[in-house]
C-alpha cells in the first residue's frame, strides 16, 4: 500500500471543494429553469385578478385636477 502525504490529500480536497460548487452552481441553475417553468404553466392554468384588471395611461396629474375624481 502507497504511503498518503498530506499534499496528496490537500489536492484531493481540493478537487472534491471544486467539485461541490460546480455541483451547487449547476443545481441551483436547474432548479431557476425549472420554477420558471412551473410559473409559466401556473399562469396559464389560474384565473388571477390581473387578469381582469384595466390599465389607464395618460392621466392628468392630481394636482392638476385638485384631486376631485368628479372633474376628472
Amino acid at each position: 500500500m502507497l504511503p498518503v502525504e498530506k499534499s496528496d490529500f490537500a489536492y484531493f480536497l481540493i478537487f472534491i471543494d471544486f467539485f461541490i460548487v460546480i455541483a451547487s452552481i449547476c443545481f441551483i441553475n436547474m432548479l431557476g429553469r425549472r420554477y420558471r417553468e412551473y410559473a409559466h404553466i401556473f399562469d396559464k392554468r389560474n384565473v388571477e385578478m390581473r387578469d381582469f384588471t384595466l390599465r389607464f395611461r395618460n392621466l392628468p396629474n392630481d394636482w392638476e385636477y385638485g384631486g376631485k375624481e368628479m372633474m376628472l
